[in-house]
């Protein structure tokens, strides 16, 4: 018998939870790189900036910490969900004597 071969919608999901993955990591280390410019810049050239690129300056790092945390969610939210669909997947065989994938003591 030749080794299980993963279904096309399996192997899509893993691959959309990789590039998520991935994407969330070079995000976070923009994150880092960022705040670790922001900490080290000078007081001095801060005050200098003008008010619109003092604003564009926070809102970008805002925004970038919205999208982190999107991207970590919709992470988190896809591995649940592949975790749901192996658990009550329709392949499981004697599915009654198995709850949320440990073997039912009363069955």
């Amino acid at each position: 018998m030749g080794p299980k071969r993963r279904s096309s919608s399996s192997l899509a999901f893993l691959s959309r939870l990789h590039s998520t993955l991935t994407l969330s990591k070079l995000l976070q280390q923009q994150v880092i790189h960022l705040s670790t410019w922001s900490a080290a810049a000078n007081k001095a050239e801060i005050q200098w900036l003008s008010n619109a690129e003092r604003s564009a300056y926070f809102a970008s790092r805002e925004a970038m910490g919205v999208l982190w945390l999107v991207l970590q969610g919709d992470a988190w939210w896809r591995a649940v969900g592949s975790i749901k669909s192996l658990i009550y997947s329709s392949s499981v065989r004697n599915k009654s004597h198995f709850r949320f994938g440990v073997p039912n003591a009363h069955a």
